[in-house]
This record gives C-alpha cells, sequence and structure tokens, in this order.
C-alpha cells in the first residue's frame, strides 16, 4: 500500500513539474539569449582556463546587444596554524574570482571569494593532490555562482 501511495505521488510531481514550465537553472538554453562579444580574463592562467571550460561561454563578435565580459582571478594560499616546531599544520585555500558584465556604458561587477582549510601531509605530492582537488571543488562551486550572477 505504501508502494502504491510513493508511486502515485512521484507520477503526480513528475505530472506538475513537466506541466508547469519547469527549467533547470543550469540549462544551456539561455545561453543564446546572451550574447558575448569578448572575453578577457587575468589572473592565474591554468585556474582562469579551467574556469572558463566549466562555464562553456562562446565569443560571438561584435554585436548590437552584446556583452564583454572580463574575469580576474586570485589563489592565495596560507599557513593558517603551526606546530610546535614551527612546522605549518594547516593551510587556508582561497579562490576570488571578480566577474564583470560590460554592455556599453552599463557594467555590472560581482566578486566571488570562497576559502578551504585543509591539514598538512608529509608527502607533498599528496599535498599537491588534495589541493588541485580542493581548487577544482571551489571553482566548480563558485562556477554555478557566476553562471547565476551572468544570467540573471
Amino acid at each position: 500500500y505504501k508502494i502504491m501511495k510513493l508511486r502515485i505521488f512521484l507520477i503526480c510531481v513528475i505530472f506538475f513539474l513537466s506541466g508547469c514550465g519547469y527549467n533547470s537553472i543550469y540549462s544551456n538554453k539561455n545561453s543564446s539569449s546572451l550574447l558575448i562579444s569578448e572575453i578577457t580574463a587575468t589572473g592565474d592562467k591554468k585556474i582562469t582556463r579551467q574556469l572558463l571550460s566549466l562555464l562553456s561561454l562562446k565569443e560571438v563578435g561584435e554585436s548590437k546587444n552584446s556583452y564583454v565580459l572580463n574575469i580576474e582571478t586570485r589563489k592565495k594560499k596560507k599557513v593558517a596554524a603551526k606546530d610546535k616546531q614551527g612546522n605549518a599544520s594547516i593551510y587556508d585555500l582561497s579562490l576570488e574570482i571578480i566577474v564583470s558584465l560590460r554592455q556599453g556604458n552599463n557594467i555590472n561587477k560581482k566578486k566571488f571569494v570562497s576559502s578551504f582549510s585543509y591539514n598538512n601531509v608529509q608527502n607533498k605530492f599528496e599535498l599537491s593532490r588534495q589541493e588541485n582537488t580542493i581548487l577544482e571543488n571551489l571553482m566548480e562551486s563558485m562556477a554555478k555562482k557566476i553562471i547565476l550572477f551572468i544570467y540573471s
């Protein structure tokens, strides 16, 4: 009886969501409505390249209603805590991205900042892999926020 109720509920939810015009926030249907004539990026080249890949924005050339997108990235790694011997025990990795969207004289600018603290590892190769994973996760979460900013 419970399984039957659950099935009916799920069918109703699917029916109502498909009939109400629901669209995913991150769908690429709106990408054609925003024309970007130029994308400029400054800062850390590796981070910028990965971020642009996550955003999947394309330049369309000069157009009457096109925007100019400027992305500035900064990565900071600092020691948050030290052990008794004075060696770093906890690091703090922060990522700052400044996005400006310009159309004529109208400029929309927003700063996105995210950070993560993690423990030091004796194996420097493992520490580097851990930092890269953390950086990728920070970029993915910030890319979602940037997409919402650009299309709003």
